[in-house]
């Protein structure tokens, strides 16, 4: 099979007399593996926390949502490596996985956050 990963993403600002928006109403991905990973998980600000993969060989898609109303949390696509994303309090990203062991930080408090990562 193809594409049994499918995406719907939108983004806009309206700001005084300022706007814009962008969209991907109907984009597919074919997940390669048959594994996928989901739960949710606190994270603190002493040690990244690696995203439970599960069965899951080689990271693929992942979806994370922060579900803290005010703490930031860093996304991290290897364990131990450099920040590459921060997830707003009480937003979400969509990245394709380059690392092995996706984790995640907080940046204060201990935030708990939402997951979805498929099989590459």
């Amino acid at each position: 099979m193809a594409n049994e990963i499918s995406l719907s993403l939108t983004a806009s600002f309206a700001k005084g007399a300022l706007g814009a928006s962008a969209a991907l109403s109907s984009g597919f991905i074919t997940m390669t593996g048959t594994n996928f990973s989901q739960g949710s998980l606190v994270t603190n600000t002493s040690t990244a926390t690696a995203i439970p993969l599960g069965s899951i060989g080689t990271p693929g898609l992942l979806f994370i949502k922060n579900n803290d109303p005010t703490a930031t949390v860093d996304f991290y696509p290897t364990n131990g490596g450099v920040a590459s994303a921060k997830i707003l309090a009480g937003s979400a990203i969509v990245v394709y996985c380059l690392g092995a062991t996706p984790s995640v930080k907080a940046e204060s408090g201990t935030p708990m956050i939402s997951f979805l990562v498929m099989e590459a």
